[in-house]
């Protein structure tokens, strides 16, 4: 998880270095379950994704490009706090599924 700015100072969370279309609707479907998110918005191209959801009567833009990986960013820059917030969330939720030893993933005696 890598945190930047853009050039109107917005924080954006990088939460994967690498774009794929399974990372990106896995991180998508989170943000559904997690806190209720709906998606108002759908931007696609070849090369880039935009999605925007809703939290909290906020937008928050989950975006992925094949040169940059995938990123979250609201478009309002109070939410400071509550996007970290999400990224920590989404990366423990990853660390969690993809431990050996997560109870979803263990051998099942029979």
């Amino acid at each position: 998880m890598k945190e930047y700015r853009d050039k109107s100072n917005r924080l954006i969370i990088e939460l994967s270095a690498k774009d794929s279309i399974e990372t990106f609707l896995e991180i998508s479907n989170k943000l559904k379950i997690l806190w209720n998110a709906q998606v108002i918005n759908k931007i696609e191209s070849p090369d880039q994704r935009y999605w925007d959801f809703k939290i909290y009567d906020s937008v928050l833009v989950l975006h992925s490009d094949t040169f940059c990986g995938i990123s979250i960013h609201f478009e309002e820059r109070d939410k400071e706090s509550l996007l970290r917030s999400i990224a920590e969330k989404i990366m423990i939720q990853e660390e969690t599924q993809n431990n050996p030893l997560h109870t979803d993933h263990a051998p099942r005696g029979g």
